[in-house]
C-alpha cells in the first residue's frame, strides 16, 4: 500500500485504484454513529436508573457487609442509587399516618438480618404480600431518628419477584 500526498490523502490499493481517506473516514464515522444510536435505543429508555451500588450482583456476605456499612455510615452513601433484593416488611405508623416499607436482607448463614427502610416515589395501587421477595431501587439518604442515624432509600421503586 502506497500513500500519495495531494490536496486530500489518497491510498492506492493493490489493484492500483485510489480512494479518498476523508470519504472512508466519513463512512466509518457514520457507521459508528448509527451503531451507537442503536445501542442506546435498547438500553431501557428513561425509566432505567443508573445504579451506583448493585447489591443484587454481590454475594450474600458482601451484601450483608454493605448494608451493615450503609446503616452505620449513612453519610458515605448519600445520594447514591442503590439496588437491593430482599423480603418486604411493612407496618403502619400511626404517628406519621403512613405505611413504612423495609427491604429485609439476610446474611449468608440466614441467621442475621439487616433491613433498610424505603420510601416509594409513588404510592402503588397494591402493595405486595408481607414477606414477598422484591427488588428495590432508590436513592440512599441519611436518616436521623431518636437514637441515632441510619440510611433510608428515597424515591424508590420496587418489583415483586
Amino acid at each position: 500500500m502506497r500513500i500519495e500526498r495531494k490536496s486530500a490523502l489518497k491510498i492506492r490499493n493493490s489493484k492500483g485504484r485510489t480512494s479518498n481517506i476523508s470519504k472512508c473516514f466519513v463512512l466509518c464515522f457514520i457507521n459508528v454513529l448509527i451503531c451507537a444510536l442503536l445501542m442506546t435505543g435498547c438500553s431501557g429508555g428513561a425509566t432505567s436508573k443508573k445504579v451506583d451500588i448493585d447489591l443484587t450482583e454481590m454475594s450474600a456476605t458482601m451484601v450483608y457487609s454493605n448494608v451493615f456499612d450503609m446503616v452505620n455510615k449513612p453519610e458515605d452513601y448519600k445520594g447514591k442509587t442503590v439496588k437491593m433484593q430482599g423480603n418486604i416488611f411493612m407496618n403502619y405508623d400511626e404517628k406519621d399516618n403512613r405505611i413504612r416499607c423495609y427491604c429485609i436482607i439476610a446474611d449468608a448463614t440466614a441467621c442475621c438480618s439487616q433491613g433498610l427502610e424505603f420510601v416509594l416515589a409513588e404510592e402503588p395501587e397494591k402493595y405486595p404480600q408481607a414477606d414477598s421477595e422484591i427488588i428495590v431501587t432508590g436513592r440512599a439518604e441519611p436518616f436521623k431518628y431518636e437514637d441515632g442515624e441510619s440510611c433510608i432509600i428515597k424515591d424508590a421503586t420496587f418489583e415483586e419477584l
